[in-house]
């Protein structure tokens, strides 16, 4: 599920469990707004006055709750016009999309001041996505005119986050078509101030990225090696962005390559080296174990290694020292090694885990935990997955088994 977007300067969703607040659905539901943003403000300033830190996930729910009970009853049909994004926005915040987007429809209807109109249509993009609609999204997007440089920049880099709606839903095609209309209405060459060119080189590599993605899954390696060099040539002298491109494009060529060895001084279970499982497929897991989303990971690479070892698959979960564990730091290497041992047997892990440097990192092009990376019976590296999501998880899987049904196959 997407995370509640946050309004405004970001304090508007976040409440004082020490104040609360009465939102009915009669309420104007500009001023219940403005309510819940002064409620945050006096939150924050409480959490400082204390010295603590808020607790975000019971303070995301207080504001879901407050939403819930602020639209109970409301029919979005029947509100004003005018008041119909603030309606939207307390719809999103209360999780209910499709209310959101018949709100935001409606506002539109008031014929609306350009900043307004483009804020509307922006929420209707999140509706859109949430609800999985892909023809409204496009529509949308090919609907809006930016009415400044900085509008054209929010819209292109919402449709590089949110391509895979479209090609999921539409195809790859449909999705390159919708990133060359949002690159083709971005005034690259208006921006000209530092800060200017950092945002113009920005947005040239999310869309490159994106581009670039759509292309390896659609099968088109090559192209998408290419389209992420002749990228890189339209940055500003010294990009900050420049290494991103280097390194996304260092990672697209990996695919196809020989899997580089893997170096430890350490290990949990036995690892006779990558050379070794020659004729299987490998997945390897790049975590660590203060990582939250190489936790999360976790269950379901240990069902895909329950159901998939027997006919072929091996893990290798590769990490690292980080000083520390949980509470405790200045832990040794030692130490720390040793904590780990708990942390395989608290989560099930069957697999053998490695302790190495940063080489192994650097020669996987590792960015971000966690990193999956497939490597076929040939020993070459099939795929990178980054990140962790069930979706994502699921997709691994599909290529595992397809790489496993080919090896049965040959035999």
């Amino acid at each position: 599920m997407r995370t509640i977007k946050m309004l405004g300067s970001g304090a508007l969703l976040l409440l004082s469990l020490s104040m609360p607040i009465r939102v009915r659905a009669d309420v104007d539901p500009e001023a219940t707004l403005k309510a819940m943003s002064a409620h945050f403000d006096a939150g924050v300033q409480e959490a400082k006055d204390k010295n603590k830190d808020p607790d975000i996930e019971a303070l995301r729910k207080q504001v879901a709750d407050k939403a819930k009970e602020s639209v109970k009853g409301v029919d979005p049909q029947k509100i004003e016009p005018t008041k119909g994004l603030a309606w939207a926005l307390l719809f999103n915040i209360a999780d209910e999309p499709r209310k959101m987007i018949v709100a935001a429809e409606r506002f539109l209807t008031s014929n609306p001041a350009p900043q307004l109109k483009f804020n509307a249509q922006m929420t209707l993009l999140d509706g859109y996505l949430l609800t999985e609609d892909a023809d409204a999204f496009v529509k949308t997007m090919q609907d809006i005119k930016p009415a400044s440089p900085g509008m054209a920049v929010q819209i292109a880099i919402t449709a590089a986050n949110d391509i895979g709606l479209v090609a999921d839903k539409k195809g790859a095609k449909a999705g390159l078509a919708l990133l060359k209309h949002v690159e083709d209405q971005v005034p690259f060459d208006q921006f000209l101030t530092p800060r200017g060119v950092q945002t113009a080189d920005r947005t040239a590599f999310e869309i490159a990225n994106a581009r670039a993605d759509l292309l390896e899954n659609d099968g088109r390696h090559a192209e998408a090696i290419a389209s992420l060099e002749e990228g890189a040539k339209h940055l500003s002298p010294h990009s900050a962005y420049a290494p991103d491109f280097a390194s996304k494009t260092a990672l697209m060529k990996m695919t196809g390559a020989p899997a580089p060895a893997l170096k430890h001084d350490r290990r949990y279970g036995e690892f006779p080296g990558l050379e070794a499982y020659k004729g299987k497929v490998v997945i390897l897991d790049f975590m660590a174990h203060w990582c939250a989303g190489c936790k999360l990971a976790l269950p379901d690479l240990k069902k895909l290694y329950a159901d998939l070892h027997a006919k072929g698959l091996e893990v290798v979960s590769v990490t690292g020292y980080y000083g520390g564990y949980g509470k405790e730091k200045g832990l040794t290497p030692e130490a720390e090694f040793a904590k780990m041992a708990g942390f395989i047997a608290e989560n099930g892990m069957t697999w053998p885990m490695i302790f190495g440097d940063a080489s192994n990192a650097e020669h996987y092009i590792v960015n971000g935990i966690p990193h999956f990376v497939v490597i076929d019976p040939s020993g070459r590296v099939n795929s990178v997955t980054i990140g962790y999501s069930p979706a994502l998880l699921a997709k691994m899987r599909q290529t595992v088994e397809s790489l496993l049904g080919k090896q049965a196959s040959a035999k």
